[in-house]
């Protein structure tokens, strides 16, 4: 039995993900039962999983992002450099990242939403920024390739929800 009372809950590709009542972040084994860890994040009011990726949004507007024990997570290079995918198989807890430190636009964003090799953030004005696998277009950049940057889509109206799936993702403005 999980010792916490969860208000949210989100799967993993290998675990699970969760907040408490109280802003804690917890992920599991798949069982839910085994390594069982606490993230080392400040209060957290939101959280965003696919497969892949786990985003945590802060109280502050600070998104953050970490992997962790038996599972494969995507999240963007420490040094945010490389165009390529940065996939990790490991036996032990990494360090939190939090995202404005390498992506200082990304500072002060209300939303967050990850899909399978894809993460889209959204600032209060709804300004939508994606990151990640750019195939068939599904995070609305120029080209089909790979963008290891937070970079904002242009020609969108204020976005309130972004819906991402393997193939296309569906933004949706207040007048929907």
């Amino acid at each position: 039995e999980f010792p916490h009372k969860c208000r949210k809950v989100h799967a993993l590709a290998s675990g699970f993900c969760c907040i408490t009542e109280t802003g804690e972040v917890w992920l599991t084994s798949s069982s839910g039962r085994s390594n069982i860890r606490q993230l080392k994040l400040p209060t957290i009011v939101e959280l965003a999983c696919a497969s892949r990726c786990a985003l945590f949004l802060d109280e502050d507007g600070i998104v953050w992002t970490t992997t962790t024990k038996n599972c494969n997570y995507y999240y963007p290079y420490i040094d945010g450099t490389s165009a390529e995918k940065n996939w990790k198989k490991f036996n032990e807890l990494y360090e939190e990242v939090q995202l404005s430190k390498l992506f200082p636009h990304t500072e002060c964003v209300s939303k967050i939403f990850a899909g399978n090799d894809s993460i889209f953030l959204i600032d209060d004005a709804g300004t939508v920024y994606s990151f990640g696998n750019n195939g068939g277009l599904r995070i609305g950049r120029e080209s089909e390739e790979f963008y290891s940057d937070f970079g904002i889509i242009e020609g969108l109206p204020p976005i309130v929800h972004v819906l991402p799936n393997n193939e296309s993702t569906l933004f949706i403005d207040a007048d929907w």
